[in-house]
């Protein structure tokens, strides 16, 4: 297991500063590779009905995304996934002022969708695919009501200096936490489409993403090579058929897959409603130097939950440092 980045503190202000959050102690390491993941709230979700205890002024999409934007900009790390993406012309704008190339996908029939972005002066795109879960599902021959509009990307990428190649994959699965099912569907597929792009033994893979699952689920465990449990499944003998018969099908994973957050944080979303850890990097054939320390959970309730005037997001940012010695 890596070191752990603490929390900084930041002095109060009356702009849009990280007043009170955290951020790197370390930010440039010389021999490794910064992944971030985050959900960032796409503005049609980020409605006063859903978050009620927030107030209007922080659930505006004007001052989220400038928050969103200058987070990124202080993490300055080599490659973010992003979920809940939508606004993308505002997006584009920014990220590329901050010397990143991106790949986007957005949901079929949604104003919102997934963003690759990696340093243009450390890496060269060598190959993107995105995929539609929709479609997988209806090849599969999965019911209708299994087609909810999610999506996942991955891209092939070249470290320009060494010439090393990583493949990276960021995915948003189905929310509802009554459909493990198709949850656990999609994880498989994603896992399956990031397996194919191993090519040689020493092939680094890193997947992140909102998986809309807690660590003792069956698509999380599933990701561990664990076979699904009935106990686990509390809802239909459909949903557990459904389950079983996809883990007959695909099998476990071929790789060993582990978590860059050892143990699971206790939370990476905190609305007021849910609290849990939902957001995951998972790692093949790579060591993880650092990660960064979620902020204690009495700043999370400074303001009831998130987000809030410190926090444009209901989620948390994770971040990890992998080994990249060269």
């Amino acid at each position: 297991m890596g070191q752990i980045i603490n929390s900084i503190q930041k002095k109060p202000s009356n702009n849009l500063t990280m007043q009170n959050e955290y951020q790197p102690e370390f930010i440039n390491f010389r021999h490794a590779i910064s992944i971030l993941s985050y959900n960032i709230l796409a503005a049609i979700y980020c409605e006063q009905s859903q978050f009620g205890y927030a107030h209007n002024q922080y659930l505006k999409f004007t001052n989220r995304s400038t928050k969103i934007i200058e987070q990124l900009k202080i993490f300055n790390v080599d490659i973010f996934c992003l979920q809940e993406v939508d606004n993308i012309e505002f997006y584009q704008e920014h990220i590329k002022k901050l010397n990143y190339e991106f790949c986007y996908v957005q949901r079929p029939q949604r104003p919102d969708g997934c963003l690759i972005a990696f340093k243009i002066e450390k890496f060269k795109l060598l190959k993107y695919s995105e995929y539609s879960l929709d479609k997988m599902a209806l090849n599969y021959g999965l019911p209708l009501q299994y087609q909810r509009q999610n999506v996942f990307q991955i891209v092939r990428l070249e470290h320009i200096l060494t010439k090393k190649q990583l493949v990276i994959g960021n995915i948003h699965t189905f929310w509802n936490p009554n459909q493990d099912d198709l949850k656990f569907f999609q994880i498989v597929q994603f896992v399956q489409k990031m397996e194919a792009e191993k090519e040689s033994d020493d092939q680094i893979l890193i997947f992140c993403g909102d998986l809309n699952s807690l660590p003792h689920s069956n698509p999380i465990q599933y990701i561990q090579k664990n076979k699904p449990i009935v106990e686990r499944i509390e809802k239909s003998s459909n949903q557990i058929k459904i389950q079983k018969e996809i883990f007959e099908h695909y099998g476990p994973p071929k790789l060993n897959w582990q978590s860059a957050y050892h143990p699971f944080p206790k939370f990476t979303n905190y609305t007021k409603d849910f609290k849990g850890c939902i957001d995951y990097i998972f790692y093949h054939n790579a060591n993880v130097e650092k990660i960064l320390r979620l902020p204690e959970e009495s700043l999370l309730q400074q303001e009831v939950a998130l987000p809030n005037r410190n926090f444009p997001s209901d989620h948390l940012p994770i971040l990890a440092y992998f080994d990249f010695h060269y």
